[in-house]
């Protein structure tokens, strides 16, 4: 399966009602890891509106499957561009590339401080 399909895999096990989101990570051109959003009780408390301080991001979830495994170099398919934060760890772990497929025009932190972090990031999805 493509690093795009289980991305997409992964965001159709979120509960959110905000906004479901999926990554899945590829090293060596093999998924190692899936996360997706979700409450920190499993639940969705999320407002339309509002930030929800107990979501635990789907970026976040897909490096804790593998507490002590070295993300270097891995590719990331997110779909949903990543807030700034979650791009902090993501260049943290070492990612090299992030490819995204949903975005929001004013919602650009994350890409901008990836992009100055050397990380390459692509607004590109393909389902093969």
């Amino acid at each position: 399966m493509s690093i795009f399909k289980e991305a997409e895999y992964a965001e159709s096990l979120s509960i959110c009602s905000k906004r479901k989101v999926g990554v899945a990570i590829e090293l060596h051109n093999h998924v190692v890891s899936i996360g997706w959003n979700h409450g920190t009780n499993e639940k969705c408390n999320c407002d339309k509106h509002k930030s929800n301080p107990d979501c635990l991001h789907a970026e976040v979830v897909s490096f804790f499957a593998e507490d002590d495994f070295c993300f270097r170099n891995g590719v990331m398919a997110v779909t949903y561009l990543p807030c700034l934060n979650c791009a902090k760890l993501i260049s943290s772990k070492g990612i090299k590339t992030v490819y995204y497929r949903d975005h929001r025009e004013d919602k650009t932190q994350g890409i901008e401080f990836l992009k100055l972090n050397n990380v390459e990031v692509l607004n590109e999805w393909s389902i093969k």
